[in-house]
């Protein structure tokens, strides 16, 4: 069993991309599939199917996950933000000290869901945070190395870094891979 913290209330900008999962193939076809297993869904613009949106207003207070196979349980789903703060305030609970810096959401450092804008920002406060990633990212490209396993543009972690982030000026997005690869038009 899994408590979540989820909210309707949380961001329009979450609820409309999170949950996102896009399924390469013939889009009536993958529209069958997850009927037959009776998923809720809709169809994105791009064809692919928006499954198990964290937002949704159909989301319900106790729900079973097929992919993990456990009951996850939304106790707050419903609350808009002043009856959290309401909730903090009667029972005496310390928020989050990022709050009173006036953030509206916290979540982790250098998290893609926050952007691009959001993981820069994230950088920029925490210096250490962004040099563990690139000793992280060096790690990598070393194992990748040992396993014969290269990459041409990422030559140190200070590389993979930048194309995280969406600095490197080579990178492409997921739509332009696609249509590169011929799988733009539904097939």
């Amino acid at each position: 069993m899994k408590i979540t913290g989820v909210r309707w209330a949380e961001s329009n900008k979450r609820k409309e991309s999170s949950g996102r999962v896009t399924i390469i193939g013939k889009p009536k076809a993958m529209q069958k599939e997850a009927e037959s297993h009776g998923m809720q869904f809709r169809v994105n613009r791009q064809g692919g199917l928006i499954i198990n949106d964290d937002n949704d207003e159909s989301r319900r207070f106790v729900e079973y996950c097929y992919r993990t196979v456990s009951t996850m349980v939304n106790p707050i789903v419903d609350w808009e933000d002043a009856d959290v703060w309401e909730f903090l305030h009667h029972y005496g609970c310390q928020s989050n000290p990022l709050y009173q810096c006036g953030d509206k959401r916290i979540g982790c450092v250098g998290c893609p869901v926050s952007g691009y804008k959001g993981m820069k920002r994230d950088f920029q406060r925490y210096p250490i945070y962004r040099a563990n990633y690139v000793k992280a990212f060096d790690r990598m490209l070393l194992e990748r190395k040992r396993k014969g396993k290269g990459n041409e543009s990422w030559k140190t972690g200070e590389d993979v870094m930048r194309w995280w982030v969406g600095d490197d000026p080579a990178q492409i997005t997921f739509e332009d891979y696609m249509e590169r690869l011929g799988l733009d038009d539904g097939r």
